[in-house]
């Protein structure tokens, strides 16, 4: 999983480097946010989130006892998702997971008990905290295929 940082929306070089490693590596995959500008309008998907061959995870808003706020569920992008598409035309997301009010580790390193319920977890929200759900949905459906050929 890599965490995008940059707000470049065109092809760089960590996006060159993901579609080199991936075309040299067909049985892989890398999966990536898509980013949290989407505030900004269309084509807001970030590097290294341009890259033609990795998966890109987008955020939907929650679902169930966790909508709050003005929230309408999971079938609805969150506001700060990035949009595709991409500058050169590609869709920009390849999928969507809940991003929004997902309780996430808050770990402290410099403090006892930094895992315990009061101070180990936190609610949080963004295109990383949609990635590890999708992943595991995808890695487990990679493991079932597996086991069927």
């Amino acid at each position: 999983m890599f965490k995008g940082t940059q707000t470049v929306h065109s092809y760089g070089v960590l996006d060159r480097t993901f579609d080199d490693f991936l075309h040299q590596r067909s049985d892989s995959l890398i999966v990536t946010a898509a980013g949290n500008n989407g505030e900004n309008g269309v084509s807001t998907v970030a590097s290294p989130s341009i890259a033609k061959n990795t998966l890109v995870v987008g955020a939907s808003q929650s679902s169930g006892s966790d909508i709050y706020g003005n929230m309408l569920g999971h079938q609805y992008l969150s506001y700060f998702s990035a949009k595709g598409p991409t500058i050169d035309g590609r869709m920009g997301i390849d999928v969507v997971a809940p991003g929004s009010y997902i309780l996430s580790a808050a770990a402290n390193p410099n403090t006892v008990g930094e895992c315990d319920d009061s101070e180990g977890a936190r609610y949080d929200q963004g295109t990383s905290m949609a990635v590890p759900g999708k992943t595991l949905v995808h890695f487990d459906m990679l493991v079932c295929n597996l086991q069927l050929t």
